[in-house]
């Protein structure tokens, strides 16, 4: 499964003060440094595959790893534009100095229902996010991607790396990508606005300290109708040259055959729909690629599975007006 790595370096991260003495011994005051450490990829419009956008929030809890798993912090972070983060109030956190290892937890999430804000402890209970309507901004579309990290580092291992702490985010949800493009002279086509249709809007799960981010579970709740809950994504024409990603996130769910899944409003006032071909699954941590060519009375679509994680291609066909 893809994942995403972040390197904290963690002028923003300690547990509790470690001694004098320990920093005189072995250099390292106890400080973990928090900076991002990014695998670039294939370009994407938003960009946002392998970092958390500016200002979001991140929900980190560090326990202790020995006996009696002591709690030493629960705390917000702020992703910036430099790919690091800062701690709320500014404040540094230290490797505890009574223990060899501790755990750490973190959630990027779009909290909707009975949880709302950040719990001063690791919730054990069910918690439910959601992915915004209107992802054609990337404010939006940052909100929407529901990442989860779960690490235990040694003492060791943090002072050997100078108080660097990588956490590996993994994305629980599915990544839809629409590649627009025009038929051979149809120059005068333009297409004001595309959407994702018949999606679920919210995921459940339940964190468990035990559960490893690539086990999290999470399961697509509401109703949808007919043509309903659309998800406004860009509208982004692709050249000869260069393709261009209008991108969405959507709820890990299974659509039957024959559901209409992309809409298509042309200036004029068309309307395309592209209807799957087939019953489909749409995976956690797995990215959907749709590739529409449009003219004035249908839409050719082709389809595949890349980047987020592995698969063989999934349908194509036309959908016309």
């Amino acid at each position: 499964m893809k994942t995403t790595l972040f390197t904290f370096v963690a002028a923003a991260f300690c547990l509790t003060a470690c001694t004098n003495e320990d920093s005189m011994n072995d250099g390292w005051d106890g400080r973990l440094h928090l900076s991002s450490s990014i695998a670039q990829q294939t370009r994407a419009t938003f960009d946002l595959d392998e970092k958390i956008n500016e200002n979001e929030t991140v929900w980190l809890y560090i326990d202790g790893a020995g006996s009696g798993t002591p709690k030493y912090y629960a705390e917000t972070l702020t992703a910036t534009s430099s790919n690091g983060f800062t701690v709320a109030d500014s404040k540094d956190l230290f490797f505890p100095a009574n223990e060899e290892s501790i755990n750490l937890y973190a959630f990027h999430i779009n909290p909707t229902g009975s949880v709302t804000t950040r719990p001063d402890d690791y919730p054990t209970s069910q918690l439910t996010h959601k992915v915004e309507q209107d992802q054609s901004t990337i404010a939006n579309y940052a909100k929407s991607d529901l990442l989860y990290s779960k690490e235990t580092k040694t003492k060791q291992d943090v002072k050997a790396a100078s108080g660097t702490v990588t956490l590996t985010f993994k994305h629980l949800l599915s990544k839809i990508e629409v590649v627009l493009k025009k038929s051979k002279g149809e120059d005068d086509i333009t297409i004001s606005k595309v959407e994702i249709l018949n999606t679920k809007l919210e995921a459940t799960f339940t964190p468990e300290k035990a559960t490893a981010a690539e086990s999290v579970t999470v399961a697509a709740s509401g109703t949808v109708g007919s043509d309903s809950n659309p998800i406004e994504i860009g509208n982004d024409v692709s050249g000869n040259t260069e393709n261009k990603l209008n991108e969405a996130i959507i709820v890990p769910q299974t659509l039957a055959n024959g559901t209409a899944f992309i809409r298509v409003t042309l200036n004029n006032g068309g309307v395309l729909t592209y209807s799957l071909g087939a019953e489909t699954t749409f995976a956690a941590n797995t990215k959907y690629k749709y590739t529409i060519t449009a003219n004035l009375i249908d839409l050719k679509v082709e389809s595949e599975i890349t980047p987020w994680g592995s698969g063989t291609d999934v349908d194509d066909g036309v959908a016309e007006m």
